[in-house]
This record gives C-alpha cells, structure tokens and sequence, in this order.
C-alpha cells in the first residue's frame, strides 16, 4: 500500500519502501532519492494544512481531529451529560465534557475522583441542595457551606485527583456567595447604621475659666455644663457638631473667639439650656447657639 501519510509510515524502517508511491527500496532509481524528498516534504505540508486526513492521537500530543472544532470535542472543551446528584457527586465520570449540570437534590460532600491534578469542570445545578464545605476535600468560598439554586454555576479545580476547590461560584440571582465585612463608619461615637446613626453624647465636663475648644476625635455630639466665665473656641479641624451647654448657679458669661459668624446668644440663668451648632470648613466657622427655653 502507498504510503501516503504519516500515519502509513511504518515504525520498521525495513518497511518502509516507498514515500507517496515513490520507490525507494533497496537498488531503487537514484530518481526515486529525490522525488522521495519532495514527495516527504509534500506529505509533511499538507499534515501542516490540515489536508492530509491525517491525526495526532491524542496520546502523542495531537486532538485525535481534523478540525478546530472536533480537537475541542476530543480534548473535552464540551458539554457532557448530566450527573445525578449524590454524596459523592463524580463530575469526571466518563470525561464526556467539562460542562455538565448536576440534578437532584441531595446533599453533596465530595466531587468523585478527578483524572488528574489540575482537572477544571464547569458545572450548573439544576435544583437546590446543600453543597458541604470540606477544609481539604471540598473548598468552597467564604469557608462555609453554600445552598444551590437553581442556574447556579460553580467552577472546580482538581487540587489532587482526591481534592476539589471551587474557585469561582457564580449564584443565578447575582448576589455574592461571600458578603464582605466592612467596619461600620463612627460617627459621634456611635455606628452609621443602615438608614442612620445612633451616637454616645461626649461629656466635656463643667467649663468655669479658660477657653473651651471642642475636639471632633470625642465625638461630633457632646455636652457641657456652664460653671463660671470662659470662651468658646471653634474645633481646630474642618468638621460639624452639636455641643448642648447647661447653666448651673454658678453660669458666667460665655464670650467667642475664632467664629466667622455667630448666631444666638447664651443667658447666665441657672438651668437654661442650650444646643450650639458649629460648622468649620474651608477656612470658614459657624456658631449658632438655639436656646432651649
């Protein structure tokens, strides 16, 4: 038979007698040498070309195809049957595809055997189970548990032929598997909550002499009690806040200092409440003090 592709040549060089129909056994034509070659370089083009009808096998290196989409075929990259769902859940079985749906609904501990190391699948849950988190077995995101639904899709890797981690897990109604932990904002000593704040008002304690100057670090909500004469500073940072002033017999006159605006006005009336409103920003200080009374 004509030896016209690699796949006729014979791996008994003896056997090899003729390239393309060109003879090239014992006592052949010195024609035959060359037009061997060029019958050589010819078969070896059109394996190149795809044109040959000629394959790798896939246990040499090739697909096992003659088309792009026949190697992705012989290589996997398809879709494969399903697999009922089951303790252990073998998603390599049968290696028909590496995108499959898993069915059914019992809970899943483990993967199956992968072929080996390495190993991806693809694959969608039709129907709601429970998939165990495993610290060696089965790593799932997040560390925890995940309950399926149904177009839920999970990505796995083999980390040995014994070990899976699912290294992506896309959920059908786009929420995250894993919801990140952000460190809830203070603000007045409280925690910025979901629709607002709750606060610990700061006690600044009773100011008598001196200059009081509200610091924002203790909280944008304080309190003072009015003892005797003093001044009343604007913080030294841009920031807003309450501080609520009370008289005790002991009330002196508060004066300003620093504002670029003040608004209202203190009384010396023991008892007499008020709540002060300070603004700073961009160079600019805002006082408003609202009596209570």
């Amino acid at each position: 038979m004509s030896k016209d592709k690699i796949s006729d040549f014979d791996a008994t060089a003896a056997n090899n007698t003729d390239i393309g129909g060109v003879n090239i056994g014992e006592n052949c034509p010195m024609s035959g040498l060359n037009n061997a070659q060029r019958q050589m370089m010819a078969i070896l083009k059109a394996m190149y070309a795809g044109t040959s009808g000629d394959v790798w096998p896939i246990a040499a290196g090739g697909t096992g195809a003659t088309s792009a989409a026949a190697a992705l075929a012989a290589l996997g990259v398809k879709k494969g049957a399903s697999v009922a769902s089951a303790t252990s859940c073998d998603i390599w079985a049968g290696a028909d595809g590496d995108y499959l749906h898993v069915t059914g609904t019992t809970t899943i501990t483990g993967l199956g055997t992968a072929p080996n190391t390495g190993a991806e699948r693809t694959i969608v849950f039709d129907d709601v189970l429970t998939l165990t988190h495993h610290a060696t077995s089965l790593i799932l995101p997040g560390g925890a548990n995940i309950t399926t639904a149904a177009g839920d899709v999970a990505r796995v890797r083999a980390e040995t032929t014994a070990n899976m981690r699912v290294v992506a897990y896309v959920k059908a109604d786009g929420t995250p598997v894993v919801v990140p932990t952000v460190p809830a904002a203070k603000l007045g000593g409280g925690t910025v909550g979901a629709v607002g704040y709750s606060a610990t008002p700061y006690s600044a304690g009773t100011k008598s002499s001196g200059t009081f100057t509200p610091d924002p670090a203790n909280g944008n909500f304080q309190y003072a009690t009015n003892g005797g004469a003093h001044t009343l500073a604007p913080p030294a940072s841009d920031c807003t806040m309450v501080v609520q002033y009370t008289n005790n017999g002991s009330a002196g006159a508060v004066t300003t200092s620093g504002f670029t605006k003040v608004t209202g006005s203190f009384t010396t009336t023991n008892g007499d409440d008020f709540m002060c409103y300070i603004t700073r920003c961009n160079g600019f200080m805002h006082l408003h003090i609202q009596a209570l009374q």
